[in-house]
């Protein structure tokens, strides 16, 4: 299923998520990335960073924006996890950072290290989010536990039942750079 992600949208969703953006724009909710998710005829969008608060608001402006210019365009917009059997689902999620109130990105090391003078504070920083994550994963579990996310197991997404932290490359590379005294 996953071999058509990313590929060109086709003209009509194209012309509905662009009028989809236009609107949300012109509430003050900015929008971008306009791509091809995982299973057939599901796209994505994303709105820029902003307070988690506001963001949570603009998604369900968002969802309602998003069923009203797809009917126009004789479109359906479907937010189920998992509408149909064997297929990856829809629904809205949210990616988060943490940062300070000075707008520091606390999981971008340069940033850290410029700010606090010390390459040891974000090795510092990373272990402390690692940790939380991992004595307070039931917790984090809990906040979206809900049956529709429960079944969503599987496809390219991961279920909430996995509480992990995935560094990526950049990170692990860092890490090991630190752990070696190279950095």
């Amino acid at each position: 299923m996953c071999d058509h992600y990313f590929a060109p949208l086709n003209t009509n969703a194209n012309d509905c998520i662009k009028a989809i953006q236009e609107e949300a724009f012109a509430l003050g909710i900015s929008l971008k990335t306009r791509h091809r998710e995982v299973a057939p005829n599901q796209y994505e969008m994303a709105p820029y960073f902003g307070r988690v608060t506001q963001q949570i608001d603009q998604n369900l402006v968002i969802m309602q924006l998003c069923e009203e210019v797809a009917a126009r365009y004789n479109l359906a917009c479907l937010f189920q996890e998992k509408p149909f059997a064997d297929i990856n689902g829809s629904g809205k999620h949210h990616n988060w950072s943490v940062g300070t109130s000075c707008g520091i990105n606390l999981l971008n090391a340069k940033q850290v290290e410029k700010a606090s003078g010390s390459a040891s504070t974000f090795p510092i920083v990373l272990a402390a989010i690692i940790s939380g994550v991992d004595k307070h994963g039931d917790l984090m579990r809990a906040a979206i536990s809900c049956p529709g996310n429960d079944f969503r197991l599987g496809a390219c997404e991961a279920p909430p039942a996995v509480i992990s932290a995935y560094l990526g490359g950049s990170v692990t590379d860092f890490l090991d750079a630190y752990r070696q005294g190279k950095v």
